[in-house]
């Protein structure tokens, strides 16, 4: 079915899907890593109680992503990207993304090796 319809559509069409829904995954495993980590802190109750609210958080935040991403959004950042000044920019941007990382990847490896505190 979904071959039929990769046949039909628009193949940009379809890489806008994936790439929301992949960033849409990587948001939710984020938020439920963070979430994890400062419940065992015993900072904030884990909120995902089901085990099916993650998967419906990661539904409507791909499907944020997908709209807030339009194919005119899209060539709007195109044409900033490709200004001299973003590039002078661009070198704290990497900064800040080289931060997030490091912090997603310390709490993941982190979180579960922490023991105070009950994680249901």
């Amino acid at each position: 079915m979904l071959y039929k319809r990769l046949l039909k559509s628009d193949l940009s069409e379809f890489s806008r899907f994936y790439a929301s829904a992949l960033y849409g995954l990587l948001v939710t495993l984020n938020a439920i890593v963070v979430f994890g980590f400062l419940s065992k802190l015993d900072l904030v109750s884990f909120p995902f109680k089901t085990k099916y609210s993650p998967l419906s958080l990661q539904f409507i935040v791909t499907i944020i992503i997908f709209i807030y991403f339009s194919k005119s959004r899209i060539n709007s950042l195109l044409v900033e990207f490709s200004n001299e000044k973003f590039l002078k920019k661009r070198r704290s941007y990497n900064y800040i993304f080289v931060i997030y990382l490091v912090l997603s990847i310390v709490l993941v490896f982190v979180g579960p090796f922490y023991k105070p505190g009950y994680l249901p």
